[in-house]
């Protein structure tokens, strides 16, 4: 099975089951299915594609959750990088990873 795939397929059986709780929010399959749809196709618009890094430098957020799968639904790879990194360590695993 494709990971990418995963959220399409629980959102077409299981479309109003809880998937994601996050703080005060709880999305069902269907709608963060559709979340994921949103990011994926705006990456899709930046020229991101299979096989194409993207870094994130995001806190635990449910944003963070929709851009990992959304990475995933079109085959790219993600780079994460933690918010707690200085200036020079970000820098460093940019250029590293070359996302």
């Amino acid at each position: 099975m494709n990971l990418g795939s995963i959220f399409r397929r629980h959102a077409r059986y299981r479309p109003d089951q809880t998937a994601v709780v996050f703080g005060d929010r709880r999305l069902t399959h269907r709608e963060f299915n559709a979340e994921i749809n949103r990011t994926a196709n705006a990456m899709r618009a930046l020229g991101i594609g299979k096989g194409a890094k993207v870094a994130t430098v995001l806190p635990n957020c449910l944003e963070l959750l929709e851009v990992y799968w959304a990475v995933a639904k079109i085959g790219a790879v993600v780079v994460p990088m933690s918010t707690l990194l200085m200036e020079g360590a970000l820098r460093s695993l940019l250029k590293l990873s070359a996302p």
